[in-house]
């Protein structure tokens, strides 16, 4: 045979197909195993670069959806978050220094100092709410101290009273004559009512003027003095004025705040006896000695 480029025995392909094909015949299943119901690929663990400004694409599930929910659960009937908390605002702050006076010759127990300041608060909370918000009261420093054992003072010695009393006789017959305008001695007999009256009065003011010239220093008693610090959140006061608020409150209601805590007896002691306050604002504390 002939072709185009010779005879075909010269051309350089001596290979001539063959007249069966070389492959293997078809078969009549397949070999490839059916496809499965699930994606046997894992999905990208690599996150898409976030864009500002572009919404992310979708995810593709990597589990079929089921019929019912695998997470929520049934709802409660109050709510799982907690309670709001107060206000981180950094409260303002008052000092003040009261004298508790007729207090035993001990600093306050744990106890005492818990009800102490339970109702301490609520007094003042009840007296300055009109002004200011108090959150709390603590109590900085306490120490023992002496104070007048009766307010007023001045006390007079009876044995004075007493000297007085038995140089009455002597000074009345001193008064009982006396001259006249005329010159002439005169007997308390011959006056009139109203000139004994005059001279009485005069007898009487001038032992009185002595008497009051005549001071003796007052007893003192044990009394106990604490630093309160007092933390006011909202106040329509200056700064500069709360722990005053706070001081007229406890001296102006003392009568009140004493028997709050005279009540107490019974359990705390401490309270029994006292009798009277004395509080004063300061500007500012310092470190409480040990």
């Amino acid at each position: 045979p002939y072709s185009v480029f010779g005879h075909v025995m010269d051309l350089p392909c001596p290979d001539m197909p063959t007249s069966s094909p070389t492959p293997p015949q078809p078969t009549r299943n397949p070999v490839t195993p059916p496809p499965s119901t699930s994606p046997v690929t894992e999905p990208p663990m690599t996150p898409a670069p976030i864009i500002a400004g572009v919404t992310l694409s979708p995810i593709p599930p990597t589990m079929m959806p089921t019929l019912t929910p695998t997470i929520s659960s049934v709802p409660s009937a109050s709510p799982t978050t907690q309670s709001p908390t107060s206000s981180p605002i950094v409260p303002m702050r008052a000092y003040i220094v009261s004298i508790f006076r007729n207090a035993p010759e001990r600093d306050m127990t744990s106890r005492e100092i818990e009800k102490f300041l339970e109702i301490t608060t609520e007094f003042l909370r009840r007296h300055t709410q009109s002004s200011m918000v108090i959150e709390g009261v603590e109590i900085w420093h306490q120490k023992l101290t002496l104070a007048d054992a009766k307010e007023g003072s001045v006390t007079w010695e009876e044995e004075e009273e007493e000297e007085e009393e038995e140089d009455g006789e002597a000074e009345q017959e001193d008064l009982n004559v006396f001259p006249d305008d005329e010159g002439e001695q005169t007997t308390d007999m011959s006056m009139s009512p109203s000139i004994r009256r005059r001279l009485n009065d005069k007898k009487n003011f001038s032992k009185g003027q002595l008497k009051h010239e005549q001071k003796v220093e007052v007893p003192k008693v044990t009394a106990v003095e604490i630093t309160l610090i007092i933390k006011i959140s909202v106040s329509t006061l200056p700064e500069n004025l709360l722990g005053n608020m706070a001081a007229v409150a406890m001296n102006e209601n003392q009568v009140e705040l004493l028997s709050l805590l005279n009540e107490q007896a019974a359990f705390y002691t401490y309270f029994k006896h006292m009798d009277g306050i004395q509080s004063n604002s300061v500007d500012f504390v310092t470190k409480a000695p040990t």
